[in-house]
C-alpha cells in the first residue's frame, strides 16, 4: 500500500497543479463473496491517496446480479466511502442482462445515474454509454445512441474526451464484444476521442483501434484498479494489482498520449481492419430471403407468426403486426415501457407485456386496445394459456392468473424474479424463477407442487424456461444441465450433466417425446424426454445465447451471435444450410411456420426466409 500511495502522490505532483488523475474501477460484482473485501481495499486505496482523484469511473458489472439485495452492498462498500468524490457509473451485463427487465431500472435507482450521460471536469469530457442488452452477455449500442454520442462529441471543445462503457470492443473476445463496434469506432475516430475505458474481460490491458486507445481495467474483486493521469492532452495509466499477500501494488506508468495528443509508440493493435461491417444478407441456394424490415427497437423476444401475420415486440418501438408474406406493417402500437416479451395471440387478441409491468391486450385485426392489467414487477416473457386463463410471471416473483377479459383471477407469490413463459401440462402451468424454483400451479393460482434446483437460475429473460414433452417437464439449469420431472406430480425422473448453457428446451414433436436445445458453442441437441438420453447432437460453429431452437416438423432453426441462422435436420442429425443475416446479433429465438422462418436482431431487423430445401 505504501508503494501505491507514493505513486499516486507522484501522479498528482509531477506536473504541478495542472495535472489531474482519476480512477477507473470495473467489475466489482458486489454480492459475490468473497470479492467484497478486495473491492473495499480498492476503494480505500483511492480514498487514501495524498491527492484525491478528480472523479472515479465505474464501468459496469457493479453487482453480481442486479437485484436489490446485491445493490444493497453499493452504499457501504463503495458510495459511502467516496462520498466527497464524484463517481460516474455505467451499466454492465451482470446488473442488466440477468435481472429480467428490472435491471436498468434498478441501476438508475441505486447509482443515481442515467443510462447515458456526460460530465465535464477541468477540460476532461466524460461520456457514459449503455451497452448492456437485456438477457445477453454481449453488448449493443444502437444507432440512436451512436447518433447521440456523435452529437455530444461534435459539440464539445474539451481537449480530452473520454468514453466509458462496459463491454470489451474487440472481436477476439468471442461473446464479449459489441455487435455494432465498427459503427462505434467510426464515431470515435471521427470525433477525436482521447481514450476509451471498459471492463468485462477482468484483466488489465491497453490496446488501440485505428489510433483510438482503449484501457481495459481488471475486475476490482480479483485484480485491482487503474489510475489515469491527464496533463493537458497528455495521458498515462498505472495499473494496480493485488499481489499474493492481497496488497495493491502499482505497476510502472504507461504512456498513452503525449502533450500534443499523439498516440504513444508501442501500443498494441487489436484486429486492425477486421471489424464487422454492415452487409447484405447471404442465403444459400434453395433458400429465399422473402423480406427484411427494420423496426427501430431491439428484437429480443422473437417473432410470433399467426393467421397470415407476424407479431413482434421491438424494445421501445412497441408492438408490430406485419404481413407474413410481404413484411408490410398492418398496425403498430406503443407499449407502456420497453418490451422484450413475445406477444401472445389468443382469442382474437394480441397480448404483450413490458418493463413497467403492464400486460396489455389489443385487437388482433387492427391493434385497438382491449384491456390492461398492471403487475408489481416487469413482464419479460409471454403468458401461457391454461384453459380460459392467462398465466404470466413478473419481476417481483408473482404469478398472475388473468381471464381473457382482463380480470385478475389469482396472484401467487414465489421466491424469485420470473422472466420465462410458463409451460402447460393438462391443468397445470409450470414456471421457473431466479431463486431456483420450479413451481406448478393450477388456473386458480394454487400450487400443486414445487421443486428447488441446486443452483439459482439467472441466465437471463426467456432463458432456462421449462417445457413439457409427453408427460415430462424438462428444465435447463446451471447444474445439473437438464432435469426431467413428472409433470403431474413433480417427481424427479432424470438429470444430465452435459452443459446446456442458456437455451431453453422445446418439444420436438413426434415419437418418442423429445426436447431440442442449443448449447453455448451452438450445438443443436435432441434428448429423449422419458429418460434424458441424447438422441442427436449436431455440431455448431458459432456461440449462441439465443433462447430456443424453432422446430417445424423435422426441421430445427438455430440462431447465433454472429448473425448466422442454421437449418438442421433433427431426424437425420445433420446441418442442412446456413444463412448469414448481416453482422447483428440474433438474440430472440427464431420462429417457423411451415417452410418460412422468421428471425430478429438486437439492431431491430426482422427477416423472413423461405426454406425451399
Amino acid at each position: 500500500m505504501k508503494l501505491l500511495l507514493l505513486l499516486l502522490a507522484g501522479l498528482a505532483q509531477s506536473a504541478g497543479a495542472g495535472p489531474v488523475w482519476f480512477a477507473h474501477v470495473t467489475d466489482m460484482h458486489l454480492g459475490h463473496q468473497p470479492g467484497h473485501a478486495n473491492v473495499g481495499r480498492v476503494i480505500d486505496a483511492i480514498r487514501a491517496a495524498p491527492s484525491p482523484p478528480a472523479f472515479v469511473v465505474f464501468t459496469g458489472d457493479n453487482v453480481e446480479v442486479g437485484r436489490p439485495e446485491h445493490w444493497a452492498h453499493l452504499a457501504p462498500v463503495v458510495a459511502d466511502r467516496l462520498a466527497s468524490i464524484p463517481v460516474y457509473f455505467t451499466t454492465g451485463n451482470h446488473e442488466v442482462a440477468w435481472s429480467g427487465l428490472e435491471g436498468k431500472r434498478l441501476f438508475r435507482r441505486y447509482t443515481g445515474a442515467e443510462l447515458r450521460y456526460t460530465r465535464e471536469v477541468g477540460g476532461i469530457l466524460f461520456v457514459a454509454l449503455d451497452a448492456a442488452v437485456h438477457g445477453q452477455h454481449s453488448g449493443h449500442l444502437g444507432r440512436e445512441q451512436l447518433d447521440w454520442l456523435d452529437g455530444v462529441l461534435a459539440g464539445s471543445a474539451a481537449p480530452v474526451k473520454l468514453v466509458g462503457l462496459h463491454h470489451m470492443v474487440f472481436r477476439e473476445a468471442g461473446d464479449r464484444y459489441l455487435d455494432d463496434e465498427a459503427a462505434f469506432h467510426g464515431v470515435l475516430a471521427r470525433r477525436g476521442v482521447s481514450l476509451v475505458l471498459c471492463g468485462h474481460g477482468h484483466g488489465h490491458d491497453l490496446w488501440q483501434y485505428r489510433g483510438v486507445p482503449v484501457v481495459e481495467t481488471g475486475a476490482a474483486y480479483q485484480k485491482g484498479f487503474s489510475a489515469i493521469r491527464v496533463a493537458g492532452r497528455e495521458i498515462s495509466v498505472v495499473f494496480h494489482s493485488f499481489d499474493q499477500a492481497g496488497r495493491l501494488v502499482a505497476g510502472e506508468p504507461v504512456p498513452i498520449r503525449d502533450g500534443g495528443g499523439v498516440l504513444a509508440a508501442g501500443i498494441k493493435v487489436m484486429n486492425e481492419g477486421d471489424l464487422p461491417r454492415e452487409a447484405a444478407p447471404e442465403v444459400p441456394a434453395g433458400v429465399r430471403l422473402r423480406w427484411a424490415r427494420t423496426l427501430g427497437g431491439e428484437i429480443l423476444g422473437g417473432p410470433v407468426p399467426a393467421a397470415g401475420c407476424v407479431y413482434v415486440t421491438a424494445g421501445d418501438a412497441g408492438l408490430f403486426c406485419l404481413d407474413a408474406l410481404t413484411g408490410a406493417t398492418r398496425w403498430s402500437v406503443t407499449l407502456a415501457g420497453f418490451a422484450m416479451a413475445k406477444p401472445l395471440p389468443v382469442g382474437g387478441m394480441i397480448v404483450a407485456g413490458s418493463e413497467n409491468g403492464v400486460l396489455a391486450a389489443f385487437s388482433a385485426s387492427d391493434g385497438t386496445p382491449v384491456w390492461t392489467v398492471t403487475a408489481g414487477g416487469s413482464i419479460a416473457a409471454a403468458p401461457a394459456v391454461l384453459g380460459g386463463t392467462l398465466i404470466v410471471g413478473s419481476g417481483d416473483g408473482v404469478v398472475h392468473a388473468v381471464s381473457l377479459t382482463g380480470a385478475v383471477v389469482a396472484e401467487t407469490r414465489t421466491e424469485g424474479n420470473i422472466s420465462v413463459q410458463p409451460a402447460v401440462f393438462r391443468g397445470l402451468a409450470c414456471v421457473t424463477n431466479w431463486a431456483g424454483e420450479l413451481v406448478a400451479l393450477d388456473g386458480a393460482g394454487r400450487i400443486a407442487w414445487s421443486r428447488s434446483f441446486p443452483e439459482m437460475i439467472y441466465s437471463g429473460p426467456g432463458r432456462n424456461a421449462p417445457c413439457v414433452a409427453g408427460d415430462t417437464v424438462v428444465v435447463a439449469t446451471a447444474r445439473p444441465a437438464l432435469i426431467g420431472y413428472d409433470a403431474a406430480t413433480g417427481g424427479l425422473r432424470w438429470e444430465t450433466e452435459a452443459k446446456v448453457a442458456y437455451s431453453s428446451p422445446v418439444p420436438r414433436g413426434g415419437e418418442p417425446a423429445a426436447v431440442v436445445f442449443q448449447t453455448l458453442p451452438g450445438d443443436v441437441c435432441v434428448v429423449r424426454a422419458s429418460d434424458g438420453r441424447r438422441i442427436a447432437s449436431i455440431p455448431g460453429g458459432s456461440p449462441s445465447y439465443v433462447e430456443r431452437v424453432a422446430v417445424s416438423g423435422a426441421r430445427g432453426y438455430a440462431a447465433s451471435e454472429d448473425g448466422r441462422l442454421r437449418a438442421v435436420d433433427l431426424g437425420a442429425g445433420r446441418e442442412r444450410w446456413v444463412a448469414r443475416l448481416g453482422s447483428g446479433f440474433l438474440f430472440g429465438d427464431p420462429a417457423a411456420s411451415g417452410r418460412t422462418v422468421f428471425a430478429g436482431t438486437v439492431g431491430g431487423e426482422l427477416f423472413a426466409l423461405e426454406d425451399g430445401q
